[in-house]
């Protein structure tokens, strides 16, 4: 698993729960991602792409 190897690595770190359901947990990244990475903020990371709702074809997986 993904987050099991970035955790071996000391690139990120349990960060407490969140209150959805099933009580998922929450991560943060550590000094150590931030070298590894050359970052001095987070805000230099890409931004992630939207979930369009509306893209074209959603439609017809659930109409028959």
């Amino acid at each position: 698993m993904m987050l099991r190897k970035l955790q071996a690595r000391n690139l990120i770190r349990e960060d407490g729960r969140s209150d959805a359901p099933g009580r998922p947990i929450l991560y943060s990244v550590t000094d150590e991602f931030m070298d590894a990475f050359q970052l001095y903020s987070l805000d230099e990371l890409p931004e992630l792409p939207t979930f369009d709702e509306d893209r074209e074809g959603n439609d017809e997986l659930f109409n028959s």
